[in-house]
């Protein structure tokens, strides 16, 4: 007859005289829980050591699923500012809705208000733009965008697209950086013209004004 028993922390034999034995074991063992680690058997049960899941931020309600492991929620009942679900304390763009908080350069500034990925310039009387302005730029990385536009911007805030349709990323299924050239009406400074920046999940950033060269 067979004595297995189907429990893996037990050592199953037969005594002739007493049938069937089950003997706990030490053996090393998997309790099926990705909360616990170094899983080894005891008094003929499997159990482990629990896991920490203490990620050190103050934003998160840490605790751990038998399935998935360590989760890390964000706590809802924190100032969340900018309503993206990621509370202010832990966004590192806590102005601007940026709930995937990409930072393709990793400065720690979010890229929907890091104006530092992008240089823009008004370039007055060159050959392409002989007769208007050249607005030129250049992008660090590009992650999540769809395009730019060109905008002037009046002091009432009021805002004129400068370009006849959306201006395509170049570099954004690469994330690499991009260089970029449109000419406009011409201007004799840059002072009210900006670069609109279009994310796909992220607000729209301004950047500029663009400085005259």
């Amino acid at each position: 007859m067979s004595c297995n028993d189907g429990n893996p922390c037990t050592t199953d034999s037969c005594d002739p005289s007493a049938g069937c034995r089950h003997d706990p074991n030490t053996d090393p063992c998997n309790d099926g829980s990705a909360c616990t680690t170094a899983d080894t058997c005891s008094n003929g049960i499997c159990g482990g050591t629990p896991i920490s899941c203490d990620d050190g931020r103050d934003c998160t309600l840490d605790s751990c699923h038998p399935i998935l492991g360590c989760v890390h929620p964000y706590d809802a009942r924190l100032p969340d500012s900018d309503s993206d679900g990621v509370p202010d304390s832990c966004d590192n763009c806590p102005a601007a809705a940026n709930r995937l908080q990409l930072d393709c350069n990793g400065n720690g500034v979010g890229d929907a208000c890091d104006p530092s990925l992008y240089d823009v310039r008004l370039l007055i009387n060159t050959a392409q733009g002989k007769g208007s302005g050249e607005v030129v730029w250049s992008t660090v990385c590009e992650t999540d965008l769809r395009g730019f536009n060109i905008l002037m911007i009046d002091n009432q805030g009021g805002r004129t697209r400068l370009n006849a349709a959306m201006i395509p990323c170049a570099e954004c299924i690469t994330g690499l950086p991009g260089t970029y050239s449109t000419l406009i009406p011409k201007h004799k400074s840059g002072r009210n013209i900006f670069l609109e920046v279009v994310y796909k999940t992220s607000v729209n950033l301004i950047v500029g004004p663009a400085t005259k060269q």
